[in-house]
């Protein structure tokens, strides 16, 4: 016997719109939507925001200019030096900036070729190589 009685919605839902009109969304609204359902992935945008700023705006507020000191050899964290200075003199603070400068600048170049080289399909590789590589 089939049950010909209409399925109820989930409850939580909102009630369907006055005159069966239909809520229509954009492909944009409805991808930001999802995405700030996904608790992961929002931490994850708010840690990367967080190092491209840290990173770039960073030295242009704290000090400016990697310089060495070397009267300020291996200092412990202090006033100064929030985070101390290493054996030549320079801010490990002022290190960590710069050099999350690099880090994210290669991270960001592999994504993008790793997205091109992927969406070429062969990975750069002609039909012939490919047909001699395959195992079938």
């Amino acid at each position: 016997m089939t049950n010909i009685a209409p399925e109820l919605p989930p409850p939580g839902l909102p009630p369907a719109p006055e005159g069966g009109d239909i809520l229509v969304q954009s492909g944009w609204r409805l991808a930001v939507r999802e995405f700030a359902e996904n608790k992961l992935a929002v931490l994850g945008l708010a840690a990367l925001v967080f190092f491209v700023l840290f990173c770039y705006l960073g030295p242009l507020v704290y000090h400016g200019g990697l310089s060495s000191d070397l009267e300020a050899v291996n200092l412990p964290p202090g006033p100064g030096h929030p985070l101390g200075t290493d054996n030549q003199g320079f801010d490990v603070l002022e290190e960590l900036m710069v050099g999350g400068q690099s880090a994210l600048e290669i991270g960001f170049l592999s994504a993008v070729i790793g997205m091109v080289w992927g969406r070429t399909g062969t990975g750069g590789r002609s039909s012939r190589s490919e047909s001699a590589s395959s195992w079938s």
